[in-house]
């Protein structure tokens, strides 16, 4: 996902997708960031286009999270949190982790 600049970033009709996508795909916010830049003085910059490389590193953060929460969480059991607790909007299934962490406390 995009967000639209501008908008909230808290909010999930600030995204738009910036390429189609099946159905069943679960979707990633994947633009609009502010990140460390080693070309910047102040070593910070924003981003407002990204792209789908982002979304691994996303997805593996909320993974490497749910491990600290929970040891012998498996694979599975993460893709399925993930898959369980998106948010579906107009748009598509939007990935939640607050929903997502929450499910995990409770394994």
């Amino acid at each position: 996902l995009q967000r639209i600049p501008g908008k909230d970033p808290n909010l999930f009709s600030s995204y738009q997708k910036f390429y189609q996508s099946g159905q069943d795909v679960l979707l990633v916010p994947a633009g609009g960031r502010t990140l460390a830049s080693h070309l910047i003085k102040l070593g910070w910059k924003y981003d407002p286009v990204g792209g789908l490389s982002w979304t691994p590193p996303y997805l593996a953060g909320l993974a490497a999270l749910s491990i600290q929460v929970k040891p012998d969480i498996t694979s599975r059991q993460i893709i399925e949190l993930l898959q369980k607790t998106a948010i579906h909007t107009p748009i598509g299934k939007i990935v939640y982790p607050e929903g997502f962490i929450n499910e995990v406390e409770k394994l």
